[in-house]
């Protein structure tokens, strides 16, 4: 992120505009200006897509296979 522009998507009509302004909280180049976990954990697109359960669940499930 520090030294390339973020990523872009390849078809960005195929995705909401939740997920595209997730994904720009999340790749701003400016570190004081990206979104920390917390942040995008609150973010309208995690909120909409699963509960935060689901996905500490997910984060645990894959921490014990390391």
């Amino acid at each position: 992120i520090a030294t390339q522009p973020p990523p872009t998507l390849r078809e960005p009509d195929k995705w909401s505009n939740t997920f595209k302004d997730f994904l720009a909280c999340a790749l701003a180049k400016n570190p004081q200006k990206r979104a920390n976990a917390d942040e995008l954990l609150k973010h309208p697109f995690i909120s909409k897509a699963c509960g935060t359960q689901f996905l500490a669940d997910l984060i645990k499930k894959y921490k014990l296979k390391k």
